[in-house]
């Protein structure tokens, strides 16, 4: 009876400590599952890394109105402007990846210039003599960039964001026919005439971004956005030094803008 109660006692030591030992691993086997899936979410979060620069194409769908109605008033002769302002530009861009937190390691800053023009133009006759009236409307903007990058997939990223910096726009309404250097006189020629209408401000274009990494390399971007001009009718300039007085509220750069581009660089999405 002592023997067999040795040997139970034997056996329930075995059986205690086999039951330890497979409760170790399973402990083992939860902490290796969990650091695995902290690496994987580390590793998702850092999946975003952009730094790049390139090429912009902006189609800004300025407001007309105010302009074409003085124009049609006074008799200078031109069709409406309708056509949106073409305006070549850059941009570039570079996350904020090396920054310890999920939120900001998904931003992106950058840099951005752009700029174009909209003309409208008649040729007429006075005396004889052939002129070319013409009106060109410019409009230039450049400043910096904010983006959040939100990723539905490998190698695409949907980025809803902001531009803020400086605008300048600058109306010239002009008439000229071929001048003889020798006839540069500090008098007025009468039908040869320039009337240049400039205003600088602060300038706002919330905006959505739809960009697709073709390779690490090369990047393709798709952008819709408002702009906003904060500019007031005192801002107006009349021949560069004179205040234009009476500006329409209107006579501004508000307008939806769809912007693509193309940039070179670095991009792990």
């Amino acid at each position: 009876m002592k023997h067999y109660s040795q040997k139970l006692l034997i056996l329930f030591i075995l059986a205690f400590s086999a039951s330890n030992m497979f409760a170790q691993d399973d402990e083992l086997d939860e902490e290796i599952r969990r650091m695995q899936f902290n690496e994987g979410n580390f590793e998702q979060e850092q999946s975003y890394f952009v730094v790049g620069a390139g090429y912009t194409l902006r189609f800004l769908m300025a407001n007309y109105d105010d302009l074409n109605s003085m124009l049609s008033a006074r008799d200078f002769g031109f069709e409406d402007l309708s056509n949106p302002v073409i305006m070549h530009g850059m941009e570039a861009n570079i996350a904020l990846s090396v920054i310890q937190s999920s939120f900001l390691r998904k931003m992106r800053v950058g840099i951005f210039s752009t700029g174009g023009t909209e003309s409208v133009e008649t040729n007429i006759t006075i005396d004889g003599t052939d002129y070319l009236r013409k009106l060109d409307y410019n409009v230039g903007f450049w400043g910096f960039s904010l983006d959040y990058a939100i990723q539905p997939m490998s190698k695409l990223a949907i980025l809803p964001g902001v531009e803020f910096g400086f605008g300048n726009m600058k109306i010239d309404i002009s008439q000229t026919s071929d001048m003889d250097w020798a006839n540069i006189q500090p008098q007025s020629d009468g039908n040869n005439w320039l009337k240049s209408l400039e205003a600088d401000y602060i300038n706002l274009t919330p905006r959505v971004n739809l960009e697709w990494s073709a390779t690490d390399f090369l990047l393709f971007r798709g952008t819709a956005g408002y702009s906003l001009a904060f500019l007031s009718a005192s801002d107006w300039k009349y021949n560069i030094e004179g205040s234009l007085k009476n500006a329409p509220d209107k006579l501004n750069s508000d307008g939806l803008m769809l912007q693509f581009g193309v940039s070179i660089g670095l991009f792990n999405m």
